[in-house]
């Protein structure tokens, strides 16, 4: 047997004695990666462990077991075994704090093999993303999260986890009261799964983030989340984009709204969500007074969607995003969300979708809104009917307000950044063609705002903008980048979580 190398060597000497010691070449990412922080962070991605390799491993990650913060391994095929070896030196970390696993097809073997992890009583971040993960994994995963407090994420995305481990990690919900923030999007979870989710939910009192974006939630799950927001007040973030939800379920959400003080952001775009959830759901933003981030990219507004929309935010004053998908018959209505938006200081990010279609009346009633609001940051997903050239103008609202060519705000997750939201080929060529007609759009505001000076402001609490005697800002032309409406949390990629 193989000599342990001395506890008193650095971590890459460690591993090249090791590697000696076994008779093993000596893997220079692995060396490096050790030798880049003394075995503090130790990252490898793109390689395959072996057996061999992996023990050497350990012996490194044993020799600075006293600094070892954190351990990540992306893209590293490792057997279960190998795996358990490396999870055990970590293990014996007094200060392991983050363990990341991403794309490393680890299976529910692996889940078992970094069992020694869940125990440290100094791990905060644990996230295992796109590992095969199924139901016996994830209830291995949830039997060790309920038995302990430490933990604050917990990343599970992109697995095989269906409603079996979704009722499993559900129940370690209802135990562990350090978690705050909890990731299963594109997982195989439905209803059955997502209502015992929302049973915790009631008595569960530390969770922050909860993503279920990606899965297969129906109404009927989406009616037993919407119950368990009236009694939790904890949950911030509610990530449902991307499932099977219709209008029962945005309807049953939306009353919610109208009773929870704690919901700060809200994904429920790309669902089936119709009229009749969609006007239930702008309503609701005229009694409800944490929202801050409304994503309904997709879900069609109607005249009356967006009639009821428009009534709100008169009212509202904390949402600062929203992302709706007005339908091209609706088009008159922005012309009442604009005016709306006059006496409306707190919006910043307003998105129409991609099917917007404004003429030159509704282009004047943005332009005046504008004008008379600077704290309007982004209008995105307008196509104009009028021609002229194209220049994307910066309307002189001291906000610095852009005219966004992307069809929509778009939404990330903790997990996808903004320029890694995937969108299909046949959304590409949409948002190819709003960028292109978007000009008209622009060059007809350009035309409103250049033939009248910006309005006055009365007081401080109109906005600010500077008197009529003040210079105007430059029109020149300006394509602004694409805009998104982000969960506001770094996630598990950045040792946190994200989202659909």
């Amino acid at each position: 047997m193989a000599e342990v190398p001395s506890m008193s060597k650095s971590a890459a000497e460690t591993y090249a004695e090791a590697c000696g010691s076994m008779g093993i070449q000596v893997d220079p990412k692995i060396r490096e990666a050790l030798e880049e922080s003394n075995g503090t962070h130790v990252a490898l991605s793109a390689m395959s462990l072996s057996d061999g390799a992996a023990l050497c491993l350990s012996h490194a990650l044993r020799a600075s077991s006293r600094h070892l913060s954190s351990l990540r391994l992306s893209e590293v095929p490792v057997p279960a075994a190998a795996l358990a070896d490396v999870a055990a030196a970590a293990a014996d970390s007094n200060a392991i704090d983050t363990v990341e696993l991403t794309a490393n097809g680890v299976g529910d073997g692996g889940a078992l093999a970094i069992m020694p992890l869940l125990r440290c009583a100094t791990l905060r971040a644990l996230s295992i993303r796109a590992n095969a993960i199924g139901n016996a994994g994830a209830a291995a995963i949830a039997e060790a999260v309920a038995g302990q407090s430490q933990l604050r994420e917990l990343d599970l995305q992109r697995n095989n986890i269906k409603c079996q481990g979704a009722i499993a990690l559900a129940a370690a919900l209802q135990l562990a009261d350090g978690l705050r923030g909890l990731n299963l999007r594109f997982n195989e979870i439905a209803d059955s799964g997502a209502a015992a989710v929302a049973k915790a939910l009631r008595s569960n009192a530390s969770v922050r983030e909860l993503h279920l974006g990606g899965n297969m939630i129906g109404s009927e799950g989406a009616v037993q989340l919407a119950s368990a927001l009236v009694h939790n007040q904890t949950l911030t973030t509610l990530n449902l984009r991307s499932n099977a939800i219709q209008d029962a379920g945005g309807i049953a959400i939306a009353q919610s709204l109208r009773r929870n003080g704690g919901l700060t952001s809200l994904f429920l775009g790309a669902n089936s969500i119709g009229d009749e959830g969609a006007a239930a759901l702008a309503s609701s933003l005229a009694a409800n007074a944490s929202l801050t981030k409304l994503d309904l990219q997709g879900v069609p507004f109607n005249a009356a969607a967006a009639a009821a929309l428009a009534h709100a935010l008169k009212s509202n004053r904390t949402v600062r995003a929203i992302a709706i998908e007005l339908h091209k018959t609706a088009a008159a209505a922005a012309a009442d969300i604009a005016n709306a938006l006059r006496s409306n200081t707190t919006l910043a990010e307003l998105s129409l979708g991609d099917a917007t279609t404004i003429d030159a009346a509704v282009a004047s009633a943005i332009a005046g809104t504008l004008r008379v609001n600077k704290f309007i940051s982004s209008v995105g997903g307008i196509n104009g009917q009028n021609g002229g050239a194209p220049t994307s103008p910066t309307p002189s609202n001291g906000a610095h307000t852009s005219l966004t060519p992307s069809p929509s705000l778009g939404v990330v997750m903790a997990s996808d950044s903004p320029s890694q939201w995937h969108r299909s080929p046949h959304d590409a060529a949409q948002r190819q063609t709003a960028h292109a007609t978007n000009a008209n759009a622009n060059a007809v505001l350009a035309a409103n705002l250049a033939a009248s000076p910006p309005s006055a402001c009365t007081s401080a609490s109109a906005g600010g903008c500077a008197p009529p005697s003040s210079p105007r800002a430059s029109s020149s032309p300006r394509l602004a980048p694409r805009q998104a409406l982000s969960s506001g949390h770094a996630g598990p990629r950045s040792s946190g979580l994200a989202r659909s």
